[in-house]
């Protein structure tokens, strides 16, 4: 050993001296402990913030309050910072070092804030988040001496706190004269929902006067919560026969009945009937609710319609209730409110009825649907359409195929639409053929909804068969649908070119044709342009009408040369509009290659009512070469200057930032010729 002590002498001797200053630099620091605090306390007077965070100001915090000298050191400035009505941040950040520390010192400090003002409130708050009993004593024993707005929220938090130990100190605080401190120890004894606490809040609850028992109740009703979620069902169901014991108001009672159910070791369902038999008529509609909570296991619900003192606005109530719940015991009181005489009560036992219909049952619904109206009717078919299963289905299409009844018939149909039964077609097919007209219209509807391709050759037959023409728009329109199904883009419409092929009356030409142009397939034009030159004017006309809404210009030049060359009015009219819009609406079209064909349009318009559909068109392409050819037009005085001028300003804003000078130049043009005011003022 003493030759290690000579070999390494420098080396220990540094170390000596290494330790020698640690120590005293420590002390040096230590005996700094009001100055440190100062220093702190000043950064923490002056941060917004309640997530600040610092290292330094951390560890001094734990210093202080591990060392009682320190303590006595820091003492006089911590508590004339926390005396402040500011700072409520660092107060804040303060307090939650305190907490981590979780040192006895920093415990009973927090605690002797709690006698402070300013700083109580938010000392109660940290703790209050800090778990184990010594917190809970050191709030019991601080309570004395805590600032008096604090003492409440002392006995509340010991209840969120579910402190069992605190009961007997609670307790003695129910019935206070400051009816604050007595309403925070109920509510806390309610939160706590042990037995103790049951025990004292039912003794207050016997002993209270009406006015005082309400909270009583809730804290009883809060107990028995937290009761049964310890399992402690049969101690909880005492609590509930306490408070209905002193006829308490209509929803403590109603919650009360509730848990009374729910924690029974008997049947729940017999106590619910016992209620609602002794229950007063004002308090019944609350009950019925109850109904809902059953076990759903119970399918029983008819013993609850025969009652005794139940009124018929309860019972329609109950059936809604029970029918939700497929309760189908219920049906024979829900028949004998079919045809009460109150509609709501009708309308209840309709919607009930449709929830508990099997199949056997569609016959009545569909009947209901024929001969009822309003929300009745509206009910009654509902209950057809949403009830599941494929036999519902294939009951409604054996109905529909062989019902003689003409107005159920149409329900049938009705329901083969809305349930979307593809199987459907042929049926309505022959359906469609009925000799009512109301079968025959509900069969052209729902044929629009389940038909397919393959109807179509005979939807087009029964269309081109009918004489009534609201028969026809139904049938049109179906054909159109029917047509479409795979897409708007995708038209099947070989079954209609076929027909029109080979059918020679002119009329019913004329029909297809329209239905062509209405499905705008462009593999159709070809023939819809083979009837523009037909010498028959009725068929020249149906092409034309066909293609007024066609998606581009690809019907241009037939339609321009019908323009030109007929001198038949209708022709030339129909033919100028179909060609004005298809120029305007092709968008493979640029605004001066729509202003080009349009002045030809405006040219050869047969009067002033077409000048101004064409005027009407060119207002709408914002292009300089539009706007030349409608100052062009203003020369002309059998033109109509006002839609020319409205025109004009509706296009100049755009052209205005796209070129002014030319635009400016084109409207002084127009100015020769016009005294509009609105026009001068874009020229100045």
């Amino acid at each position: 050993m003493y030759q290690f002590i000579l070999k390494n002498k420098r080396l220990l001797i540094s170390l000596f001296l290494v330790l020698i200053f640690s120590v005293a630099g420590q002390a040096n620091q230590n005996e700094n402990i009001p100055q440190r605090t100062a220093e702190m306390l000043r950064t923490l007077e002056s941060i917004e913030r309640v997530d600040f965070q610092s290292d330094e100001s951390g560890s001094l915090i734990q210093e202080i309050f591990s060392n009682k000298k320190y303590q006595k050191q820091a003492g006089p400035m911590l508590n004339e910072f926390f005396l402040s009505e500011k700072n409520f941040a660092g107060k804040r950040y303060f307090m939650n070092e305190l907490k981590k520390a979780g040192t006895p010192a920093a415990m009973n400090y927090l605690a002797e804030l709690l006698t402070i003002d300013p700083s109580a409130e938010l000392a109660l708050m940290t703790l209050q988040g800090i778990p184990g009993e010594s917190v809970n004593k050191l709030l019991r024993n601080s309570f004395s001496k805590a600032s008096p707005k604090i003492k409440p929220g002392i006995i509340s938090a010991l209840g969120l706190r579910k402190d069992e130990s605190s009961v007997s100190f609670i307790s003695k605080f129910i019935g206070d004269e400051d009816p604050v401190i007595s309403g925070a120890a109920v509510s806390a004894l309610g939160k706590i929902g042990t037995s103790k606490a049951s025990d004292v809040l039912t003794k207050a609850l016997k002993s209270a006067g009406l006015k005082d028992q309400f909270p009583l109740m809730e804290a009883l009703l809060e107990n028995a919560e937290q009761l049964v979620s310890d399992n402690q069902s049969g101690r909880a169901n005492e609590l509930y026969y306490t408070v209905l014991a002193v006829n308490p108001p209509e929803m403590i009672a109603l919650a009360a009945i509730k848990g009374k159910m729910n924690t029974t070791s008997g049947n729940a369902v017999d106590i619910l009937k016992e209620e609602l038999i002794s229950a007063p008529d004002e308090f019944k509609p609350r009950l019925v609710d109850l109904v809902r909570t059953l076990p759903e296991s119970y399918l029983s619900g008819q013993e609850f319609l025969q009652l005794p003192g139940i009124p018929d606005n309860e019972k329609a109530r109950m059936m809604v209730v029970l029918s939700d719940r497929n309760d189908k015991s219920i049906f024979n009181e829900v028949l004998q409110f079919l045809d009460h005489e109150e509609p709501l009560y009708r309308e209840s036992a309709i919607s009930s009825l449709s929830k508990i219909a099997g199949v056997e049952n569609i016959p009545l619904l569909a009947e209901l649907a024929s001969v009822r109206s309003g929300k009745e009717q509206e009910l009654a078919r509902e209950g057809i359409y949403r009830l599941p299963g494929q036999d519902i289905d294939s009951f409604i299409l054996q109905k529909a195929a062989g019902s003689e009844n003409e107005s159920l018939l149409v329900e049938y149909i009705k329901a083969i639409g809305e349930r979307d039964i593809s199987s459907a077609g042929q049926v309505l097919v022959r359906t469609a053929n009925n000799e009512n007209q109301d079968v025959r219209l509900e069969s052209y509807r729902t044929l629009a909804k389940v038909g397919t391709s393959d109807h179509l050759g005979e939807m087009i037959n029964l269309l081109l068969k009918t004489g009534n023409s609201r028969e026809r728009q139904e049938l049109e329109r179906a054909v159109v649908l029917v047509s479409t199904k795979e897409g708007p883009e995708k038209p099947i419409t070989n079954e209609i070119v076929t027909w029109l092929n080979k059918t020679p009356e002119t009329d019913k030409k004329a029909i297809l044709i329209s239905v062509l142009g209405s499905l705008k397939n462009p593999d159709d034009l070809n023939v819809l342009q083979t009837y523009l030159g037909s010498e028959d004017t009725d068929l020249q006309l149906s092409a034309i009408r066909a293609l007024l809404e066609w998606p581009n210009a690809g019907p241009a030049a037939e339609l321009k040369e019908i323009i030109g060359k007929s001198d038949d009015l209708r022709i030339k009219t129909l033919a100028l509009r179909g060609f004005t819009r298809i120029i305007s609406n092709d968008e493979s079209f640029s605004d001066e290659k729509k202003a080009q064909e349009l002045s030809f349009a405006m040219i050869h318009a047969p009067n002033v009512n077409e000048k101004k559909l064409v005027i009407s068109a060119f207002g709408k392409i914002h292009s300089n070469e539009s706007l030349r050819l409608l100052a062009d037009q203003m020369a002309d005085d059998e033109n109509p200057r006002a839609e020319l001028e409205a025109a004009i300003l509706n296009m100049t804003p755009e052209l205005i930032k796209q070129d002014r000078e030319h635009t400016i130049e084109q409207l002084k043009r127009v100015m020769e010729y016009s005294d509009n005011d609105e026009i001068r003022k874009w020229t100045e």
